[in-house]
């Protein structure tokens, strides 16, 4: 898995150049800051799940005892893509900030 020093380094907005040989089982994760957490899990998470999206959310699938930063590595590559719900909250969210550079440093790199 992830190191704790390439967590760091990620902070910083380095590259994360990690390859990531991880199984996808999700059809999308869902990014968002905690201020906004009524809206994903009453409204959007719904909806995706209506329509048979299989969705990653922090609230369900994070695993328990493992540090932040690697579960949200680990949902975004488990993941064919992220969606981001791009808030004036979310903006202002250090996880967020981390979220959304992850998520674009896998889209960029992916073939």
């Amino acid at each position: 898995m992830v190191s704790h020093q390439a967590i760091k380094q990620c902070f910083n907005f380095g590259r994360l150049d990690i390859h990531y040989d991880i199984l996808v089982v999700f059809d999308v994760f869902i990014s968002y800051s905690r201020e906004d957490w009524d809206w994903v899990k009453n409204t959007l998470l719904p909806n995706l799940s209506c329509e048979g999206y299989r969705v990653c959310v922090d609230f369900k699938d994070f695993v328990p005892g493992t540090e932040i930063s690697e579960n949200i590595l680990n949902s975004i590559y488990k993941s064919k893509k992220t969606i981001v719900v791009l808030s004036k909250n979310f903006l202002n969210s250090v996880w967020g900030q981390f979220e959304l550079q992850q998520a674009h440093y896998k889209a960029m790199t992916q073939v």
